[in-house]
């Protein structure tokens, strides 16, 4: 089971947790267990201070990939307003009507 070791390279990195992604019949304990892992690799670039310039680098890198395991490996919505109101078809023909014009209106 590998982990992150970008090495400074970012591509890099992201392509090991696509790679871990698409990983076919991986268990749902080795897929926590790798990314607690990565979760601890990717720490690691963050105490590297060698050069200031890469301390930023190290980062976004950190930062990057903790997004991109998140949006990968949770169901977690891109905004709080992902998951409020109701889909235009539950909604009754003549309010569905008013809302389109309000739309028109506003942005034509």
């Amino acid at each position: 089971m590998s982990t992150i070791s970008g090495g400074g390279k970012e591509l890099e990195a992201y392509d090991q947790i696509l790679k871990f992604f698409n990983k076919k019949n991986r268990t749902d304990e080795e897929t926590e267990i790798w990314e607690d892992q990565t979760y601890i690799n990717l720490m690691g670039f963050l105490k590297k201070k060698k050069e200031i310039e890469n301390l930023y680098n190290n980062y976004k890198l950190v930062e990057n990939a903790i997004i991109l395991i998140l949006s990968l490996f949770h169901e977690v919505p891109p905004d709080k307003f992902n998951s409020m109101g109701k889909d235009a078809k539950d909604i009754d023909n003549s309010d569905r009507d008013d809302i389109i014009s309000m739309l028109k209106k506003e942005f034509l």
